[in-house]
């Protein structure tokens, strides 16, 4: 079992992938009370979460927290 100081090191080291191959653009990451927190662009956020779970560098296996905001603007 990993240490928080060895899970966050991982964690800055997974954004830090992700910046690298989508570019801040797709993925921006930032701390909200305390936890990180990663915003990815909801038109590459299938081939990000494919790229964790796929890449063996990353190889998540789940998935725990996905939220969605809609600001109900009209068209």
């Amino acid at each position: 079992m990993m240490t928080g100081a060895e899970a966050a090191a991982q964690s800055v080291q997974t954004v830090q992938r992700l910046l690298d191959v989508f570019g801040r653009e797709a993925v921006r990451a930032g701390e909200s009370n305390g936890t990180l927190a990663v915003t990815v662009d909801p038109k590459k956020a299938r081939e990000v979460l494919r790229f964790l779970r796929d890449d063996p560098e990353c190889a998540f296996d789940m998935l725990t927290d996905l939220f969605g905001v809609d600001y109900n603007t009209p068209k």
